[in-house]
């Protein structure tokens, strides 16, 4: 079977441990692909490393373990108090089309401009907790990836 169809099977986790086994070179390989993706969808190249892709995986599958349970994901720090949600926010823009990742920046912009609406006197907690100082330095995020 394609690795490629095989791909479209696996869960997110054994993805992840898939990349894991596979030696430097084949590590490289998928690293300059995803480097080559990310060029045909925006303007500005950027290099995409395996110890980047590393990092990414593994946040991905955390973060979605702790969604699959049913826990609070504005607030998780899997493994690091320095691993917030909006560092995956800002891992997804390497390893997603320019157009849905964008996409997914509205929707969460849009969703968090209503929770201050609702609960005004907690955004900024939520915020922080998310590794945001506010709602503005997403918006500040949504601007300068839609220049690259």
């Amino acid at each position: 079977m394609p690795l490629w169809v095989l791909c479209n099977d696996l869960t997110i986790g054994q993805i992840y441990w898939f990349f894991q086994a596979q030696g430097s070179v084949v590590r490289g390989n998928i690293a300059r692909s995803f480097t080559a993706l990310y060029k045909d969808s925006h303007r500005h190249g950027e290099e995409i490393t395996s110890i980047q892709l590393d990092k990414i995986y593994r946040r991905i599958k955390d973060f979605r373990n702790i969604c699959a349970h049913d826990e609070r994901l504005y607030c998780a720090h899997p493994h690091d108090r320095n691993i917030t949600v909006f560092q995956l926010v800002k891992d997804l823009r390497l390893v997603t089309d320019k157009k849905r990742y964008l996409e997914f920046l509205q929707q969460l912009e849009s969703l968090l401009v209503n929770l201050e609406k609702d609960i005004p006197d907690y955004i900024g907690y939520v915020c922080c907790e998310m590794g945001l100082q506010n709602v503005d330095v997403l918006q500040t995020w949504m601007q300068t990836s839609r220049k690259l």
